[in-house]
């Protein structure tokens, strides 16, 4: 672990020249991890890698990956392998995955065959297969960082060097982390009465849009305005033809039983819905007034009718 502290110091002191670029990896606010016992110590170590390499390295690192092939530091490509393969090991252990889908299934597979390789089985399950595994994992990671390093000294002196540090820098200019739509989304809820959708969630699903998208604007766009406009997007094209209630919620709220006049106090919802976005609540209480006015419209109406 001392090992990769001191290539992450070296490789921000390398680049800490170049403007706009100054650093490779950002202060990390997670402890670094324990090793003992070895099954804990490898989670530890999987959780710090990721955050180090896609939180705090993620512009610099997915920057460098791409010269590794062009200065022939690929190595086969087990470097983009390791890369890949913590983010993985990090899904496998703390979320619980879907065998019937294909990306689930493939992810535990690529995991699975890593262990295999790492402490000869698929499944490890004691000390004698978590150490070899722990020790596998941070051999990658030191190995990783040491072609890092070198791939920012093939930058050097390069002839194009200054191009590629200010491609560099422009693409650190155009990185806008997560937090910043946080604190731009509840507004823009707000202002197009959407405040029933999750904002995190929304964000989550979206975020990686975005960025691609300020990948490309010139050095002209405004942040706020930019983002507005693409949460406004997301957020009319989510759930546009989805109701909060259901057919239960109008059995119950109305105390009616199940039928036709269930079906239909759900269309009259769907028109309210479409006026004005609101939560369950809200739309229960406007169906309410809704169906109201219209059994005293029909009382008005049997009433005007003279029989012959």
């Amino acid at each position: 672990m001392y090992r990769i502290f001191g290539l992450r110091d070296e490789l921000n002191g390398l680049v800490y020249p170049i403007k706009g670029v100054e650093r490779v990896f950002e202060n990390m606010t997670l402890n670094q991890p324990r090793f003992s016992p070895a099954e804990l110590g490898f989670i530890r170590s999987v959780s710090w890698l990721y955050g180090f390499y896609y939180e705090a390295g993620k512009v610099g690192v997915s920057f460098l990956l791409k010269y590794l092939e062009v200065y022939q530091l690929e190595g086969e490509g087990r470097h983009a392998q390791h890369y890949q393969i913590v983010r993985d090991l990090r899904t496998f252990l703390v979320h619980n995955l879907n065998m019937e889908a294909i990306h689930d299934k493939k992810l535990v597979q690529t995991c699975q065959e890593w262990f295999r390789l790492g402490c000869g089985t698929y499944f490890p399950a004691d000390e004698e297969h978590w150490q070899p595994l722990l020790n596998h994992l941070l051999g990658e990671a030191v190995e990783f960082l040491e072609v890092l390093r070198n791939c920012v000294r093939k930058i050097e002196s390069d002839e194009r060097r200054s191009l590629i540090c200010d491609q560099w820098a422009q693409r650190i200019k155009r990185h806008y982390p997560p937090h910043l739509f946080d604190e731009i989304i509840p507004a823009v809820l707000q202002d197009i009465g959407r405040t029933e959708m999750d904002a995190i969630r929304l964000r989550k699903k979206y975020y990686s849009d975005w960025a691609r998208i300020f990948e490309t604007y010139n050095d002209e766009h405004d942040f706020g305005t930019e983002a507005r406009k693409l949460i406004e997007s997301a957020a009319l094209a989510e759930n546009k033809n989805t109701l909060p209630i259901t057919g239960k919620d109008v059995i119950d709220y109305f105390e009616i039983a199940p039928g036709q006049e269930v079906g239909n106090l759900l269309e009259m919802a769907k028109q309210l819905y479409i006026v004005e976005r609101c939560g369950k609540t809200i739309l229960l209480e406007k169906l309410r007034e809704m169906r109201k006015h219209e059994e005293a419209a029909r009382t008005a109406t049997d009433d005007a009718v003279v029989p012959k």
